[in-house]
């Protein structure tokens, strides 16, 4: 979780050269190494319509021409945003369930 939060964030400051591991650096090009990145928090974003599909996917990593969308938040972040959210105005009541009884004629 904690991860994603960050690999976003740094994203967004510009700074994802600095998730990648020195090894990693040395047999890739930043370019490849940042377009997998870039990928990889479009493919966790919030809102399932905004995720590119699997084909769109396998072409931006094999050409790299592709224009990528800007990734919004992951979505472990905003489900964590929401639920903090509503623990600040989450009302308790002792009155919250239903019961119905279904009897025939």
């Amino acid at each position: 979780l904690i991860q994603f939060i960050q690999a976003w964030s740094l994203w967004r400051e510009g700074l994802a050269k600095d998730l990648v591991d020195p090894s990693v650096s040395e047999s890739c090009s930043d370019e490849e190494v940042l377009c997998c990145i870039h990928v990889g928090l479009l493919c966790v974003q919030d809102d399932p319509d905004a995720r590119p599909p699997m084909s769109a996917i396998l072409t931006t990593l094999e050409s790299r021409s592709t224009p990528l969308a800007t990734p919004d938040k992951p979505l472990y972040f905003s489900r964590r945003n929401k639920v903090a959210k509503r623990a600040d105005y989450s009302q308790d009541s002792v009155d919250t369930e239903t019961l119905t009884v279904v009897e025939g004629r």
